[in-house]
């Protein structure tokens, strides 16, 4: 057996992200004042926007703030097949929700292989 834990999603790079390419200037501005103010209303006002993106939205931030972990994620799955013989090895690839990032990371590993719909 072999376990090896990536973490795939970073709240404060995902967060960031969407603070510097999907704010408008007037949601910044109201990002910044909630900071100081009430971080709870600053936080509502990130998912909001981030909701209004959809699941969409979701996997692009997560791709944009978390490619070196994908990365290596892909990595560590190619190069335990390629130490197992050609009938054995089996991977199990799961996150915390079991949905968004591990499909995510199936669907990388779907395209590597050359597997279509």
């Amino acid at each position: 057996k072999n376990v090896v834990r990536i973490d795939v999603l970073s709240p404060s790079r995902l967060f960031e992200y969407l603070q510097n390419n999907w704010l408008t200037p007037a949601e910044r501005a109201m990002s910044a004042f909630y900071f100081t103010v009430d971080i709870r209303k600053r936080n509502e006002l990130q998912m909001e926007v981030l909701n209004s993106r959809g699941l969409a939205g979701l996997y692009e931030a997560i791709v944009q703030t978390s490619g070196r972990e994908m990365f290596e994620a892909l990595c560590a799955i190619t190069e335990y097949f390629e130490a197992c013989s050609k009938d054995d090895g089996a991977v199990i690839i799961h996150c915390v929700q079991g949905k968004d990032r591990t499909g995510l990371l199936v669907m990388l590993c779907q395209s590597v292989i050359g597997a279509t719909d």
